[in-house]
Order: structure tokens, then sequence, then C-alpha cells
């Protein structure tokens, strides 16, 4: 079942970089009090490119100096010197959380199409918003708003 609608043709072309992702989100407040906690959460890592202008406020800007990257870069050179290759390939493929998102209630995958839609007209890249959304697609937005009582956020990802 299609819940967006990806606006090909007219003035949307494909930049060729690899497509566009789009997820549904709920922040959570700071204010929100869980009943239990068992040390399970849900966050989205720093993506390379985030479409949508409302990622500084999951995100933050990016600082090379500070970032979980660096540090794998660091512990690669590292094991690369111990000649220590399994180390090496474990410590650029590791994640660092430290990059990660403000904590999450909910994320989802809504949709995603292999085209990198940019208009010259909008000058940017295609961000979805509710009136991008199917019938079914706004029926899940406005479930989740109603379940929550959270305005949901609509995150557009563009793969490089």
């Amino acid at each position: 079942m299609e819940l967006i609608t990806f606006p090909y043709g007219s003035h949307w072309d494909d930049s060729g970089e690899g497509g566009l992702f789009v997820m549904l989100v709920v922040v959570k407040p700071e204010e929100w009090q869980d009943n239990c906690s068992v040390d399970v959460g849900i966050a989205l890592p720093r993506p390379d490119v985030a479409v949508s202008a409302v990622h500084r406020e999951l995100w933050g800007p990016y600082d090379y100096e500070t970032s979980g990257f660096k540090k794998a870069c660091e512990a690669k050179e590292i094991f690369d010197r111990e000649q220590r290759k399994d180390l090496a390939r474990w410590a650029m493929q590791s994640r660092s959380t430290e990059d990660d998102s403000v904590d999450l209630l909910m994320a989802m995958h809504i949709g995603s199409t292999p085209c990198s839609l940019h208009s010259e007209v909008t000058g940017g890249y295609f961000d979805a918003g509710y009136d991008d959304l199917t019938v079914a697609g706004r029926g899940l937005y406005d479930m989740v708003k109603a379940a929550y009582g959270i305005e949901p956020t609509l995150l557009t990802f563009l793969d490089t």
C-alpha cells in the first residue's frame, strides 16, 4: 500500500544521487514520563543528507571533531598500525550512538523512491509534507497524532 505520492514529472528531475527515503517520527517531549524503562529507546543515526529542515531539531549541528565517525577513523588507524585488519574493519563498521537523534517515541519508514527528485522551480529536493501523503498515509499520520497527542514529523532523506 502506498503511503506517499512522489511528484514524478512536471518540474521534478532525477539528480541521479541515489533516491529519497521518507520517515514519519514522533519526537519524545522532555516532559514525557515513561512508566517503565528497560534501557530501550528509539533514535535515528545521523543521515548523510536530511532534506527536511526540521532535521536540525533532531540532530543539531554536525561537528566532525566530536563525531563518532572521527573516533572510528582514529581507532582504525591504531588497528592498522597494529596490523589488526579484523579490528580495523570492525572500527569502520561499528556505529557510535553519539551521533544519534534526540529520543523518539516512534519512527516508521513510509516510502522511498530510487529517484533523487530535484526541482529548479523550488530550488531544492522534494521534501515530503502532509499534502503528499495518500489517503492511507494521511490516515496513518492522523492515527499517530491521535495516539500520542503530538504532531508527527515527516523527514525526507537523500541517499548520496
